[in-house]
């Protein structure tokens, strides 16, 4: 279902293609591993990148608590799952918080968010996403973000959650994100 979401998106059969990504997120409803997270997670970048969060706001709604879940407990190589989960919510609220959204991407693109389905997770789509929004505050957290070891973005998730729903909270935009030190 998600692979059929992606070829209808990328023949431009966008309702096709959300009814698809919505119709594979409510498969995974019960399950709550990186699998299902990654599936809500393009989902909600779909939806956004398409304009149409309506239809997906009960998942928008619940990723910050998947997401707060999984984050503590992650070994880096789930990193990139948390990523995705991160750039979907940062989709979500740029709207309404361009330089939080920016932001955030900069962080999922720091963690390698997942980029395996395409077109939804293309990098330059992405990123011109974080541009648009607010190239300062993008450049400033790529900048701010490239240091962190793994418990440093373990930490900047968190206080990313800790500031509110998406759309809603705001990161500070004249302070970079607190470095942990660098620990390979």
């Amino acid at each position: 279902t998600a692979v059929r979401a992606e070829i209808h998106l990328a023949r431009g059969a966008v309702d096709a293609g959300l009814r698809e990504w919505r119709r594979a997120a409510e498969r995974l409803r019960a399950e709550n591993g990186p699998w299902a997270l990654e599936v809500r997670s393009v989902c909600v970048v779909a939806h956004a990148r398409h304009g149409r969060l309506d239809l997906v706001a009960d998942i928008t709604a619940a990723l910050p608590a998947i997401l707060s879940r999984v984050i503590t407990t992650a070994r880096p190589a789930g990193f990139p799952v948390c990523g995705a989960a991160v750039l979907a919510l940062a989709m979500a609220g740029i709207g309404g918080a361009p330089s939080r959204g920016a932001r955030m991407i900069a962080l999922a693109e720091r963690l390698r968010y997942v980029h395996g389905f395409q077109p939804t997770m293309s990098a330059a789509g992405i990123r011109q996403a974080a541009e648009q929004a607010d190239r300062s505050a993008y450049e400033e957290a790529v900048s701010s973000y490239a240091d962190l070891d793994h418990a440093g973005l373990r930490a900047e998730i968190l206080a990313v959650l800790s500031a509110g729903p998406a759309g809603t909270a705001r990161l500070p935009t004249g302070n970079p994100p607190a470095r942990a030190p660098h620990t390979s």
